[in-house]
């Protein structure tokens, strides 16, 4: 089987330096501009990887608990336990919601907006 997550090593070798060393003052604003737009594209299909993936995390991974998914998550991404734990509700009908899911996959919808 193919590792579907080998291509974030790549992205996650060359993105990770590219915003540790940006200085926005190199910057003119319609460049800074067209750089704000395509960082919110990756933003975007980021986070609905990361909705749909988080659908799968059960407590064998996070272990038992009330809001263990939602803390394990919170840990993870930054995120407060509420919105983690509201990210979580989301998964659980993503599902159910066709429109919602492909939105989330093209990059149409942010996690907020789902």
């Amino acid at each position: 089987m193919t590792d579907v997550f080998a291509p974030l090593d790549e992205v996650e070798s060359t993105f990770e330096p590219c915003c540790r060393d940006l200085d926005p003052r190199a910057f003119d604003p319609a460049a800074a501009a067209s750089g704000v737009e395509r960082l919110a594209r990756v933003e975007k299909w980021a986070a609905g990887a990361r909705l749909r993936l988080a659908e799968q995390i059960d407590e064998s991974v996070v272990g038992e608990g009330e809001n263990s998914r939602a803390r394990w998550l919170a840990q993870r991404t930054g995120q407060s336990t509420r919105d983690a734990a509201r990210d979580l509700g989301i998964t659980d009908t993503l599902s159910q919601l066709d429109a919602t899911d492909a939105a989330l996959r093209s990059g149409e919808l942010s996690a907020d907006q789902a």
